[in-house]
């Protein structure tokens, strides 16, 4: 399994869209909105299922990026279990440092994901709001129970 991070125009899905769109995750949470955009998390159950597969009887089988092409889906990152981007691995060496090898198969946009995270709020000791802004630095918006902390670079 893998979290995905991914954004969809800002449409309400029908019943059956949500399902499709349920049947490729195991878990989706929408995150936030931003004017014509929705910022999705999810942990997808199969990998090979974001993009078109073909058998060898020359079916195919659509993957996520085909299905939702009328909501124009973007993928902003995709991690493993341990935090790491998907294509790259974490590897240490015999003094316990710390080495990531590989490559990104969907290489991280700190643009796009900075763009859809949602507002940060200031509260007063009795829980007003009291100010809010945009955020300067991405950041890991969830974290998933034995989940690793997201390697954005």
């Amino acid at each position: 399994m893998n979290l995905v991070i991914f954004s969809i125009d800002n449409v309400d899905l029908d019943e059956e869209a949500q399902g499709v769109l349920n049947s490729f995750y195991v878990f989706t949470d929408l995150i936030n909105t931003v004017g014509s955009r929705r910022l999705y998390q999810g942990i997808i159950n199969n990998i090979n299922r974001l993009e078109d597969q073909t058998n060898e009887d020359g079916r195919i089988t659509y993957g996520l990026r085909t299905t939702f092409s009328n909501v124009n889906p973007v993928i902003i990152g995709v991690w493993n279990q341990d935090g790491t981007q998907y294509g790259q691995t974490r590897t240490l060496d015999e003094e316990g440092n710390e080495f990531i090898t590989g490559t990104s198969i969907y290489p991280f946009k700190p643009t796009k994901y900075l763009s859809l995270m949602p507002d940060e709020i200031t509260y007063d000791a009795e829980g007003n709001m009291i100010s809010t802004k945009r955020p300067t630095q991405v950041y890991q918006l969830k974290k998933f129970a034995g989940w690793g902390d997201l390697r954005f670079e």
